[in-house]
């Protein structure tokens, strides 16, 4: 089955599962986008985007888990709320804020899911505040201890919200 399928089995799952229904109800309103140049998934607040080959090696609870964290991302408002955070860090922690939610509903996600269960049930704004601040750049622009490469995850967010589950 490829990706498209894959993820929109895991919408239809959700819808018909009781306990899901909210999160596939609100994940009909997102665009399904297969995006090459993503590492993981991401979310505009009007999009789900994924990266195929990330897709086909979840198990499929763990794309279930994927497309929840998603549309978490948006039902917590949190592609409007970064305002002038860095983008990586305010990822980082709305990360932080929903996956607790989702572990907690039983949800499965990909491995090295950001989650520290202290954090669970805070703010994206209260983690972000707690996170090591990235490196300052140097006078051309780049991280001062490294290479300046972006790892390609958008929830990683450039502007959008949605991430690494």
């Amino acid at each position: 089955m490829d990706a498209l399928k894959r993820v929109s089995a895991a919408r239809t799952a959700m819808l018909l599962e009781d306990a899901l229904s909210f999160f596939g109800t609100l994940s009909l309103r997102l665009k399904l986008k297969p995006d090459d140049s993503a590492a993981t998934a991401w979310t505009d607040g009007a999009s789900i985007g994924f990266n195929p080959q990330f897709i086909d090696g979840l198990t499929q609870p763990e794309v279930l888990g994927t497309v929840a964290h998603e549309v978490l991302h948006c039902s917590n408002a949190h592609p409007w709320r970064r305002d002038g955070r860095d983008p990586r860090r305010w990822n980082e922690a709305c990360d932080y804020a929903i996956n607790g939610v989702l572990l907690a509903a039983g949800f499965t996600l990909p491995e090295g899911c950001l989650h520290n269960p202290e954090w669970d049930g805070k703010a994206a704004e209260w983690v972000y505040d707690r996170l090591t601040p990235p490196p300052p750049e140097d006078s051309e622009g780049e991280p001062e201890d490294g290479d300046g490469s972006e790892d390609g995850s958008e929830d990683s967010d450039g502007s959008e919200s949605g991430s690494e589950p």
